[in-house]
């Protein structure tokens, strides 16, 4: 669920500083890597990874409404059997589609 990672990451980056002074040097030092892992991750959820999650999302609304204003279209050319304009219907929406995949692949790769 989104809302209980953000609320996750939000927490963990205003984590205060807390008193270690009953554990030794390697547990303190165990400690304050995981935390700073904790918030360099909790980062990257709030900057990169969910702001990337809501543009797909969108991308996805974008295609579908696309598809919609193609559609028909499409359908009038296949009554009226004319394949050029078939055809070039099809191109430009495996081209936007294309388009769209990449982007998507660019955003989970990031």
């Amino acid at each position: 669920n989104v809302l209980v990672i953000e609320t996750y990451a939000n927490t963990v980056l205003t984590v205060p500083a807390f008193n270690l002074a009953g554990l030794d040097a390697s547990q303190i030092a165990r400690v304050n890597t995981d935390l700073s892992t904790a918030q360099n991750n909790a980062r990257q959820w709030l900057n990169v990874i969910k702001p990337g999650l809501i543009y797909l999302n969108q991308d996805v609304i974008n295609f579908s409404n696309r598809y919609e204003s193609y559609s028909e279209d499409l359908k009038k050319a296949v009554d009226t059997k004319d394949k050029a304009k078939l055809a070039d219907g099809l191109k430009r929406l495996a081209a936007n589609a294309a388009n769209y995949e990449q982007k998507a692949k660019e955003k989970v790769t990031q």
